[in-house]
């Protein structure tokens, strides 16, 4: 388990107990964190599905889901690790499938009130 500080002198200081780690600002962190992310979907292989895609695939299955809406989900955090390259988002398909099925729901229940 890991513990993260933050610190006038050293940033945001990332502890396991028995090493740290600094990291200087939050924006770093956030590099960070992307550069993990996409280590670790290299490493385990795990598929991302683009937001082009995936509008396809609601439309697919008979709904309307807007672009804005999902790019809101990714930006938000909803998705997790969701990333934005060249101003698009992709998100690894296990998250989006979770998130789908929760917004699939949403509208199911809104259209039968």
């Amino acid at each position: 388990m890991f513990t993260f500080t933050n610190t006038h002198k050293h940033g945001i200081v990332i502890s396991d107990g028995n090493q740290q780690f600094s990291v200087p600002s939050l924006a770093e962190l956030v590099t960070l964190h992307t550069e993990l992310t996409e280590y670790l979907s290299k490493r385990q292989q795990v598929a991302f599905i683009s937001s082009l895609e995936a509008v396809a695939r609601a439309k697919d299955d008979g709904y309307t889901l807007s672009i804005s809406t999902l790019n809101g989900a990714c930006a938000y955090g909803t998705i997790p690790h969701a990333r934005k390259h060249a101003g698009r988002w992709s998100m690894p398909l296990p998250e989006f499938e979770q998130w789908y099925a929760r917004w699939k729901a949403k509208q199911d229940q809104h259209n039968t009130d």
